[in-house]
Parts: C-alpha cells; sequence; structure tokens
C-alpha cells in the first residue's frame, strides 16, 4: 500500500497547528504547508525574485525578507493581487510538498500528515487519502487570528472572508474536529480519529 496521506485544513485561527502537533505527538510525520511556503520565497529563491519583480521592493523588511504582513494586507483588498501571489508560491511549494512525502514514503513510513489550509480553494482533494477539517465558532476563530497575528479585528475578518466558508470545508471533509473546549478535548479528538483511521485504513 503507498503512503496514507491525511490532509489538515480548515480557516484560519481555527487550530489547525494544534490538531497536527497532537498527530506529531502520536508518532506521525508532518508537514505544514505555511512554513514550505515560507521556505520558498527566502531572499535568493526563485518565487522570492518572482514576487518582488511584480509587487515591487516595497514589500522588503529591512532584513531582506518579505514583508508577510503588508503582503497579506494588499491580497486580502485585492483578488486580483491575491491571485498574482498564489501564483508565484504555491506551484513551488506544491512540488516541494509532494517531493517530501515520497521521501517519506521511501523511508517506509504509512501515513503523513499535511497541514494544509487552502486544500479545497486549490482543489487539492484527490491528491489525499483522508480530509480532516478543523473548525470552530466565528467568533472564536477572529478572536484567535488577532491575538495571533496582533492585527485589528477587521483585517482579521479580512482574511477570512477570502477562505472558502468553514461550512463548505466541512460538507467536504471525511471528519471533522472542534476546536470549542480546550486543548484537552482537541487531544482526545485527534486520539479518536487516529484510532478509526488504524483500524479502517491501515489494517
Amino acid at each position: 500500500m503507498s503512503i496514507f496521506k491525511i490532509a489538515v485544513t480548515g480557516s484560519a485561527g481555527s487550530g489547525k497547528s494544534l490538531v497536527c502537533a497532537r498527530f506529531f505527538e502520536l508518532g506521525l510525520t508532518i508537514f505544514d504547508c505555511d512554513k514550505i511556503a515560507r521556505q520558498v520565497v527566502e531572499p535568493g529563491e526563485q518565487a522570492y525574485n518572482d514576487i518582488i519583480s511584480f509587487f515591487g521592493k516595497g514589500i522588503i523588511q529591512d532584513n531582506g525578507s518579505l514583508d508577510r504582513l503588508k503582503l497579506r494586507k494588499i491580497i486580502s483588498k485585492d483578488v486580483k493581487m491575491r491571485k498574482e501571489l498564489e501564483n508565484r508560491i504555491h506551484p513551488v511549494l506544491l512540488n516541494d510538498l509532494l517531493l517530501k512525502i515520497k521521501k517519506t514514503e521511501k523511508a517506509g513510513k504509512n501515513v503523513v500528515v499535511v497541514e494544509i489550509p487552502l486544500l479545497f480553494e486549490f482543489n487539492l482533494m484527490e491528491r489525499f487519502d483522508f480530509i480532516v477539517t478543523v473548525a470552530g465558532p466565528a467568533e472564536d476563530l477572529v478572536t484567535r487570528i488577532v491575538k495571533r497575528d496582533k492585527i485589528s479585528k477587521k483585517d482579521a475578518q479580512n482574511m477570512l472572508s477570502i477562505q472558502l466558508p468553514q461550512k463548505e470545508k466541512i460538507e467536504r471533509s471525511d471528519f471533522v474536529i472542534w476546536n470549542t473546549a480546550g486543548i484537552a478535548e482537541l487531544k482526545s479528538s485527534v486520539d479518536i480519529l487516529f484510532k478509526k483511521i488504524k483500524k479502517e485504513y491501515l489494517t
């Protein structure tokens, strides 16, 4: 059997990273698409050069890296700009991710978990065997984003507005983990899910 690929997705602030952290504690290999995206736009990388060529040097910080907050504000207000940024990052990101999964499979692992926020937006469902959506009340998502990114409530709401509605993600998933009752409950939900996956898909 080829490696079993689990996608963990959900709206910003839902708790995807907490779910993936629990999968890691359970011994699984984890890849974070946000981390890969940061790596492929480091100074000197082709995607970095392509982004600067399009958006201009005004999005470069003093240390030479991209000003992610400034870019986020730009794309949250302009759909065309968001598409331009995505077109420069996501093909490179996907290629890198697939290489990482292939290496994991060659290393003898039978399961891999990928944290991928824009799974549905980029129509990547067919590349995974099982889709998990992490969800929570809309007001909780906004509060978490504001605290995490140190941005205004309006900017947090704008960030959520350009993503696929949570309801649609839930409807298109194999399993939903609700992040509403604290970390202990969240970890318990992941444990229950992994037992289900092992029983139904890995034996």
